[in-house]
């Protein structure tokens, strides 16, 4: 956790302010996403097109939802 921290000090959000802990949680939050996921897939006994098109639908959706709400 302490990686995204450190990261993410300097980052800038929109109108040129100073990330915050919001923008950490966020980044942090979407690498959890990402690593979850492909962890099922890891994990999964057998990889078919569905498996692979629900973790890929997956992460796609999370940041899809995560853009609409950031422009509300």
């Amino acid at each position: 956790m302490a990686i995204g921290f450190i990261a993410m000090d300097t980052a800038t959000e929109f109108f040129g302010q100073m990330g915050g802990l919001t923008l950490d949680g966020n980044f942090i939050f979407g690498a959890l996403v990402i690593i979850v996921n492909i962890k099922v897939l890891i994990s999964s006994y057998q990889y078919t097109f569905w498996s692979i098109f629900w973790v890929v639908l997956s992460i796609a959706s999370f940041f899809g939802v995560f853009a609409m709400f950031s422009y509300l």
